[in-house]
């Protein structure tokens, strides 16, 4: 069996796309057995935000506007890239004036024919909602440990200032072994906080270099495979 141009072309727009999609999979079914890490790394967040102070309030309130703008930068890039993929494949079916098959925006064989204009609408409606809603969902992923490494730096930057903050005075009145404690208690929750980071996201890191590395090669491929057909 011999493959045609066309044919490694369709083969490697497919498997990108089944990379990205077991990807997505995969990194579900890693936090689904990693819940306990996932419960005690929010309810570590969210202890930090109600025992914080008035010093402290600014640092995290900084971290988390950073957070959100990244998480913002992360998903409209996303949902931008499902809108692109879309729009390339409808516009190369366009431009080969082909009118005996119906080009979809992701390759699959369906149970039915589609014949009618509103039955292909619906269709690709589907499949545009579809990638979208999965996209945004491996946004929101990779977000939440931009978040959780954001959130751990401002609490270093907060022990951090707690220290510069001890003054000659603080040691002439033998305060300062009070702070000492508090603040070595603060950085052992900060490894703890870290490690639990790790432990969730160790072996999603090392499937997403994985699954990434074999997409790059997929589309470096597929840009071999236009520019000799040009």
């Amino acid at each position: 069996m011999h493959f045609g141009e066309e044919d490694l072309f369709i083969l490697m727009d497919v498997l990108s796309a089944t990379l990205a999609y077991s990807l997505l999979f995969i990194k579900l079914i890693l936090f689904t057995f990693n819940a306990h890490l996932l419960n005690e790394i929010v309810a570590r967040v969210v202890e930090d935000w109600k025992t914080h102070d008035v010093f402290e309030e600014y640092t995290m309130t900084r971290i988390a506007y950073i957070s959100r703008r990244f998480s913002n930068l992360i998903i409209t890039i996303y949902a931008m890239s499902v809108f692109l993929y879309a729009a390339g494949t409808l516009l190369r079916y366009k431009s080969s004036n082909q009118t005996d098959v119906r080009e979809l925006i992701l390759k699959m064989e369906l149970p039915f024919e589609i014949k009618s204009t509103s039955v292909y609408i619906a269709v690709l409606v589907t499949q545009f909602v579809h990638q979208t809603s999965a996209a945004s969902m491996v946004g929101v992923l990779n977000c939440l440990l931009i978040t959780l490494v954001l959130h751990a730096c401002g609490q270093i930057d907060i022990v951090r200032q707690k220290l510069s903050e001890i003054t000659r005075k603080n040691i002439e009145r033998g305060v300062t072994e009070s702070i000492m404690k508090t603040l070595i208690v603060r950085h052992q929750r900060i490894i703890s906080f870290s490690k639990n980071i790790e432990g969730l996201f160790s072996s999603i890191a090392l499937v997403q270099f994985v699954s990434n590395t074999l997409v790059i090669c997929c589309l470096g491929f597929l840009i071999v495979i236009v520019s000799a057909q040009q």
